[in-house]
């Protein structure tokens, strides 16, 4: 609640450079928590805190498609010392570790089994899959936004992420409109998106890249 008496009071949060970053004492060491779990012991002795300060924050970037999101997150990640986290592709869903790929199947199985992407989406907007690749296109940016949460909370570096699952709406929401999903998958949808979000830790910044139609891939 703001003061009547100081009305411009607002809060501010900084994030510094890596120049202004430069001669600081070390940090503890990340937790290694890919590896190892977070037991009973590390709540009490690990110092978790200690890792943390000012650009321990997490920054998703968004705006239309190939107007260089990918390159600006890079380079926005190296200037904070932050680390990128590219977008999770179907391509990571569907080749296992030996290097296959489960489209490979789709000419031998029925339509609505078959392994899509957005390729066919891309061939066929308003084909039978419509509404689970956007689904799946959800699904890969929340496991994504957790992963980033994980690797803040683990090593207090901060992450910038190309898209997140809060701006995934705005594409199911244009694919209503043209018809591309029917209303019961919309409702399917949102019933994912809204089961998934209420909970979720927002993000410390958005940034949106805006630029002219004409530029987008």
């Amino acid at each position: 609640i703001i003061s009547k008496q100081k009305p411009g009071i607002t809060q501010v949060a900084f994030i510094s450079s890596k120049e202004l970053r430069q001669g600081r004492p070390p940090k503890p060491a990340p937790y290694d928590y890919k590896n190892k779990t977070y037991g009973p012991w590390a709540v009490f002795f690990d110092p978790m805190e200690q890792r943390f300060d000012e650009n321990s924050k997490l920054i998703t970037v968004d705006g239309l498609p190939g107007i260089g999101k990918n390159k600006f997150c890079k380079e926005l990640a190296e200037e904070l010392e932050m680390i990128h986290y590219p977008p999770m592709t179907f391509d990571s869903m569907y080749i296992d570790n030996q290097g296959f790929d489960y489209r490979t199947l789709n000419p031998k199985i029925p339509e609505d089994a078959q392994y899509f992407d957005l390729n066919d989406y891309f061939r066929n907007p308003k084909g039978t899959n419509s509404t689970a690749i956007q689904v799946h296109m959800f699904m890969m940016r929340y496991l994504t936004y957790i992963d980033a949460l994980a690797h803040i909370f683990n090593t207090g570096q901060g992450v910038v992420l190309d898209r997140s699952p809060w701006t995934d709406l705005v594409f199911a929401k244009a694919m209503r409109a043209c018809g591309h999903i029917s209303p019961l998958g919309f409702d399917y949808y949102w019933s994912c998106y809204d089961n998934c979000l209420h909970r979720l830790l927002r993000p410390h910044v958005s940034i949106y890249l805006d630029a002219p139609v004409e530029m987008a891939m």
